[in-house]
């Protein structure tokens, strides 16, 4: 096993590799869900008021099932995503909460593009709903269909839209910290809730279709997330979504990733990972969706993951976790601990400044577990390749990790050649 030290010079390295090869990695394509996140760092009379209601309150009442569901979650160190139809909710939890603490873009695509914004990568987005608000907080360089072409976020002016499609609800981040307390007890681990009141449906971007043909060429990267945004009936959505990823595989994009994300229950989570079987080079899933997509629980996240990439014919398979990150594949081992080694730096750096940054600086406290899945040989020309990833124990903020940890990954295969790898 690699030593700290090692793996601290490597990451380093990395990063200053990363930060050099960014800006001329190419085009980057992220679909296909976009929101504002209200943030809360939640603080310990906070969490008191929703311990309260979790405990006292009527399991009729709506506000009581989403307290205990938050509850329950944070008490036993789980964070990932709640859906809860409930109209009043934001409302709600407005009058619970007070003021967020700040607003930012929401959506795995919207978050993985501003990573790579930051390092100066060009990335496009589809975006319909382009109220004030949204635009107020999305990167300024991100680039989007508009009059016939591409323009950067900045030179756009808010929509003529109706105000009811404005107005895309909110999702709401609490972020819990990791010694907080929670009745007798202190919160076992630093994590977030995201609560989600609606179906917000996805950007069905007609002006990003018109451009494909010039566009798509041109696009070295193409991520797929936020189907979990789709209600079931919403044909056109649906309808929309099938075309596009038909557009990006048949025009050759180099490598068009799959990341999925939390459901209400484990067989929407199992459909959506068949989505695009046979049309995505890769499928990404945190350790957590894993364990729910299947159901079985094979004995080790390798068997899993090889399980789901064989059923649904995925070449890759990612799995990040705390403390590594996992890929089952057919690809060269070397060129596969790049890339997962670029989105666990990625993501550290996120998790130690709260939001993406420019500079790829290893967080000082930042540790390396030993205790992982072992990468080597699967068979049938099956490779497992796991690294760990820099550990913090006390991270800033536990928002938007795994997107980072995705635009890494993605960035990873366009970057540091060949020459440089066996230097990191």
């Amino acid at each position: 096993m690699i030593g700290t030290q090692n793996w601290r010079d490597r990451y380093c390295d990395l990063g200053d590799a990363l930060v050099t090869d960014a800006p001329s990695a190419g085009l980057f394509l992220f679909g296909f869900s976009i929101c504002v996140d209200a943030i809360w760092s939640v603080n310990a009379d906070q969490l008191q008021k929703m311990a309260a209601v979790a405990s006292d309150g009527q399991e009729s009442d709506p506000a009581t099932r989403a307290c205990r569901a938050v509850v329950d979650r944070i008490a036993c160190g789980r964070g990932g995503e709640l859906f809860i139809e409930w109209n009043e909710g934001p409302a709600w939890f407005d009058d619970l909460l007070d003021e967020p603490n700040r607003l930012q873009v929401g959506g795995t695509g919207p978050q993985a593009a501003w990573t790579l914004a930051e390092l100066g990568a060009q990335c496009i987005i589809p975006l319909v709903h382009r109220s004030p608000e949204q635009l107020a907080v999305l990167p300024p360089s991100i680039e989007v269909a508009a009059d016939g072409g591409l323009v950067p976020v900045r030179e756009l002016t808010p929509s003529s839209m109706r105000r009811a499609e404005l107005d895309r609800p909110r999702h709401y981040i609490l972020q819990f910290k990791a010694g907080t307390p929670l009745g007798a007890r202190l919160l076992p681990r630093s994590t977030r809730i995201i609560l989600r009141f609606s179906d917000d449906g996805i950007e069905c971007d007609e002006a990003l279709v018109a451009l494909h043909q010039e566009v798509l060429p041109k696009v070295h990267s193409a991520v797929v997330s936020g189907m979990n945004a789709i209600h079931p009936a919403d044909t056109r959505s649906w309808s929309y979504l099938n075309r596009a990823v038909d557009a990006w595989t048949s025009s050759g994009v180099a490598q068009v990733h799959l990341e999925l994300a939390e459901y209400p229950n484990p067989a929407d989570l199992r459909a959506a990972a068949g989505f695009l079987a046979g049309r995505a080079d890769s499928l990404g899933l945190s350790l957590s969706e894993l364990q729910s997509v299947d159901a079985p629980h094979s004995s080790s996240p390798a068997e899993a993951a090889r399980a789901l990439g064989d059923r649904h014919r995925y070449p890759t398979v990612v799995i990040h976790a705390d403390d590594w990150a996992l890929a089952v594949h057919r690809q060269d081992p070397a060129a596969m601990e790049r890339r997962l080694m670029s989105g666990n730096l990625l993501a550290s750096v996120r998790a130690a400044h709260d939001v993406p940054q420019a500079r790829l600086d290893l967080p000082a406290d930042a540790s390396f577990a030993e205790d992982i899945p072992q990468s080597g040989a699967l068979g049938d020309g099956w490779w497992v390749t796991c690294i760990p990833s820099p550990w913090m124990p006390t991270p800033t903020s536990t928002i938007g990790l795994g997107d980072s940890f995705v635009a890494g990954f993605q960035l990873g295969a366009h970057c540091v050649g060949p020459a440089k790898v066996a230097a990191i």
